[in-house]
């Protein structure tokens, strides 16, 4: 499975969670995308950092996860993060 996801910077440059971009029907369903981050760390560690949904709506992002990176993210364009693509086994 491919994934986009870019970590989400803190002080001093040091990853405070993990943003990663899913289709809008999974944003859609709480049971699923609560399902899917379980899933996701449980396959990537991602170091035991937070996992933040994001879904692209025309020119807005939302995103769902824990609200404090969720308000943080909604603050910066999201372009400005440092997006990656990876292959994970699942």
């Amino acid at each position: 499975m491919k994934i986009s996801y870019a970590l989400i910077p803190g002080t001093h440059r040091r990853p405070i969670g993990v943003v990663v971009e899913v289709k809008s029907a999974v944003l859609n369903d709480s049971e699923r995308a609560s399902s899917l981050r379980r899933s996701l760390k449980s396959i990537w560690d991602f170091n035991g950092l937070p996992v933040v949904l994001a879904s692209v709506h025309g020119k807005r992002i939302r995103y769902q996860g824990d609200q404090n990176l969720v308000s943080q993210l909604s603050r910066i364009d999201a372009a400005f993060l440092p997006w990656r693509q990876a292959s994970i086994a699942s």
